[in-house]
């Protein structure tokens, strides 16, 4: 897990299930077919991950034409305990199939959370001061397009119910449908601990007692005497950073193939640039009056078959679509040509 997906949660106790957690601001992702990774990619440089408690939930739905579709929920536990989590949006989507609402879990805190198809919506499971949810509500109700019966408003903003309301009227499977794993978490750890401290101790008895004089053998002299009067070993020959770049004609060719078959218009949406790597071909469209997120995420889906990128900071203005681009030759010359005089 990358460091941008962190996203801590808010966890609210059950005030009638003991170990019973409900958590909210999860973030939202379409599930989407996985491609086939180009050969150049399969081999990275390893980078450690930082071990942190997940939560995770996949589900899915099916919409008024028959599709499915499933979402992912993930979040991060600061301080995991011996709890079962449940998802306060899934619980909140379980009785509302088209809508939204607010909801306080504190005095200065509120909760926005919103369905669409049954599912939860990605702009939505947010939380904020009053100011900060009336914007994301507005943003939602911008972004989205209004379903033919209407928007369903459990709790305004302006009265918001206690987050309370909401696991109310679960039924034993809407429970099941909101628990959540957690991941990373060990049953082990006091053995380990044991285990380890114990071999740390023997470890230390065995390295601070004398070590006994031992006489060297003739073998072992003249090995010693061969070392000291050997040639050290030349340096090795490094390849040339040049030398696992692809050829510059078959990159260019690449980026072009990418981009002749790309729409300049896209479901309201206007293609203002791209960038090109070895590894990715990125385009960027523009959101124009009219288009919505919801008809440029359906459409990228079916088009490019990847979830697009909405720059939410910006208020959802931009969204990049990123493909990876396709195995291309290296270079085999390890040397620079030479030079006529």
């Amino acid at each position: 897990m990358a460091d941008e997906d962190i996203n801590p949660v808010v966890l609210l106790a059950d005030p009638k299930v003991n170990h019973r957690v409900w958590a909210a601001c999860l973030k939202w992702s379409p599930v989407v077919k996985k491609q086939r990774v180009p050969s150049h990619q399969k081999h990275k440089p390893h980078v450690k991950s930082r071990r942190l408690t997940s939560l995770k939930v996949t589900v899915g739905s099916r919409s008024s034409r028959g599709k499915i579709s499933r979402i992912t929920g993930t979040g991060i536990l600061a301080r995991p305990e011996r709890n079962h989590y449940f998802s306060l949006a899934l619980a909140f989507c379980s009785w509302v199939r088209n809508g939204y609402g607010v909801f306080r879990y504190s005095d200065k805190e509120l909760l926005f959370l919103a369905s669409i198809n049954g599912q939860p919506a990605v702009m939505a499971d947010l939380s904020g001061n009053d100011a900060d949810v009336a914007q994301k509500v507005s943003l939602f109700l911008t972004m989205n397009e209004e379903p033919p019966e209407k928007w369903q408003v459990v709790s305004p903003l302006e009265h918001p119910d206690n987050w309370e309301s909401i696991i109310t009227r679960l039924s034993s499977a809407d429970l099941r449908r909101c628990k959540l794993t957690v991941g990373n978490r060990s049953k082990f750890t006091l053995p380990a601990v044991l285990f380890l401290v114990a071999a740390g101790a023997g470890t230390v008895f065995w390295m601070t007692q004398p070590e006994p004089d031992v006489v060297p053998t003739p073998e072992e002299i003249a090995a010693r005497a061969r070392l000291q009067f050997k040639k050290p070993d030349p340096p090795p020959e490094l390849p040339h950073p040049w030398a696992s770049q692809p050829v510059i004609s078959d990159f260019l060719k690449a980026c072009a193939d990418l981009r002749k078959p790309s729409p300049v218009a896209l479901e309201g949406w206007k293609l203002t640039g791209g960038t090109c790597t070895p590894e990715t071909f990125t385009l960027i469209y523009e959101r124009q009056p009219g288009g919505t997120i919801e008809g440029f995420l359906a459409r990228s889906k079916e088009i490019f078959n990847v979830i697009p990128d909405f720059n939410l900071k910006d208020g959802a203005r931009l969204a990049s679509v990123t493909r990876p681009l396709p195995s291309l030759p290296r270079r085999m010359r390890q040397s620079l040509p030479p030079q006529n005089n």
